[in-house]
């Protein structure tokens, strides 16, 4: 199987949650052929007596649907190895689901967060929850602390509608949540409707696999931002885009890595498949963080004539120039990636996952210099780039409400919060000493 391949697959692996929301339930499904209902057995988990993680049965009546769209672009074989990685990821029985289970249990813990009690207890003891249940807005977990050591939250509940990325207020901003804003079946059946006529148009255009993959990773945005990852959540605030792209990024990390390193991986049998377990020295991640430094002197340094203008022009060539720097990364270093790599990019910062290995390091130094070198000779020093990279790794074995992330040169485990925080740090460290290496140099300060 070939990084491309895995890649693909992981962003799949949860296209049947999408797909399964849109029809009934297994027994009287019907989407689902017969072949995809005789596959429960093997790939579903048993939990007491009952297959578990369903949506795996419609991820693969997904790629049976939709073969001729995939041929277009890659051949019958590489689609059955995408397939079934994919459909086998709760249920590994090779080493490439397996990969795809751990991505998909880091990008979890990553991800998964509650935001409190929510507000409708018939929602709560619903068995179709799964199906009701909204995208929460994340801004309604902010808890702001008042000089009373009190803390204020936000005073209602908002939710988003189902419906595609657009220009349009009324479909992307958020809404008080009511009997009108849950979800249902008919919603996400016409929802998947649009979505799959529009992945079927594909074909239309010219891609290689690699191509394919950039698009479809916007085609997924367009329709699956706005629906739920994880619905056990009191108020799941991830979306269905945001989990798939992450667990995508680390799948092709892992990958990557143990393409170097494979004495250092290990797999073993369970009960629910095919499992892997890491050696506790190695660091499969490289979190990498890059700020643009001095932006506000940049963008009100104008003259008051047009000076709106002049505003909103420095402003978008700042977002372009973030842009850029990280299709750079994208598309040049040793591993080229993907959007998917990119986790934020805003405000004049990006941050991306990378596989930590010693040429991507290599090439992330040399990416640095040669930049601070264009930006002193645009902008004599006005603006700096700050870079700082953190390694780390998840448990083997993961705990709820623990912490599960080692850094790499560290004893004790961290949360994703503290992970943040050494990158921050590491990123600033350089503040400090702007543009030493150019001012020291004979070739401008002799």
């Amino acid at each position: 199987m070939t990084r491309e391949e895995i890649y693909l697959a992981a962003l799949l692996h949860d296209i049947g949650k999408f797909y399964q929301r849109a029809d009934d339930p297994l027994n009287g499904s019907k989407e689902l052929s017969a072949l995809s209902k005789n596959m429960v057995q093997y790939i579903c988990p048993d939990f007491k007596g009952f297959p578990s993680h369903q949506h795996v049965v419609w991820t693969n009546e997904f790629f049976e649907k939709t073969k001729s769209v995939f041929t277009s672009f890659i051949s019958n074989e590489e689609l059955n190895h995408i397939a079934h990685s994919a459909v086998y990821h709760h249920r590994p029985d090779d080493l490439y689901a397996a990969i795809i289970q751990m991505a998909d249990w880091w990008a979890s813990g990553m991800d998964r967060s509650s935001m409190g009690i929510f507000e409708d207890p018939q929602l709560e003891s619903n068995e179709l929850r799964f199906r009701e249940i909204p995208l929460n807005n994340i801004m309604c977990a902010l808890r702001v602390k008042q000089n009373n050591n009190e803390f204020h939250t936000s005073p209602r509940q908002t939710v988003f509608k189902l419906k595609p990325l657009s220009l349009i207020k009324e479909d992307i901003f958020p809404n008080s949540y009511t009997n009108e804003t849950k979800l249902s079946t008919a919603h996400y059946r016409e929802h998947w409707g649009a979505f799959i006529n529009e992945f079927k148009s594909l074909p239309s255009r010219s891609f290689d696999i690699r191509g394919f993959s950039t698009t479809l990773h916007y085609v997924l945005k367009k329709y699956t931002w706005c629906i739920p990852s994880f619905t056990q959540n009191n108020h799941p605030c991830i979306s269905l885009f945001e989990h798939s792209k992450i667990t995508a990024a680390i799948a092709q990390c892992i990958f990557d890595f143990y393409s170097y390193n494979q004495d250092k991986f290990h797999t073993h049998s369970t009960p629910s498949g095919l499992q892997i377990e890491i050696d506790d020295e190695i660091y499969p991640l490289l979190l990498v963080g890059f700020d643009l430094s001095g932006i506000q002197d940049y963008l009100y340094n104008i003259s008051s004539a047009n000076a709106a203008k002049s505003l909103r022009g420095r402003s978008f060539y700042l977002q372009m120039s973030v842009e850029a720097l990280a299709w750079k990364i994208i598309n040049e270093n040793p591993y080229p990636a993907s959007p998917s790599h990119v986790i934020y990019a805003s405000g004049g910062k990006f941050y991306m996952l990378l596989p930590n290995l010693a040429n991507v390091r290599d090439f992330l130094n040399n990416f640095y210099e040669k930049v601070l070198y264009d930006l002193w000779k645009k902008h004599k020093g006005r603006l700096y780039l700050n870079m700082g990279a953190i390694a780390f790794r998840y448990k083997n074995k993961m705990e709820k409400d623990a912490p599960n992330i080692r850094i790499e040169g560290e004893e004790e485990n961290v949360t994703i919060g503290a992970l943040w925080d050494r990158v921050f740090v590491e990123m600033t460290s350089r503040e400090a000493q702007r543009f030493r290496k150019i001012i020291t140099s004979k070739d401008h300060f002799h």
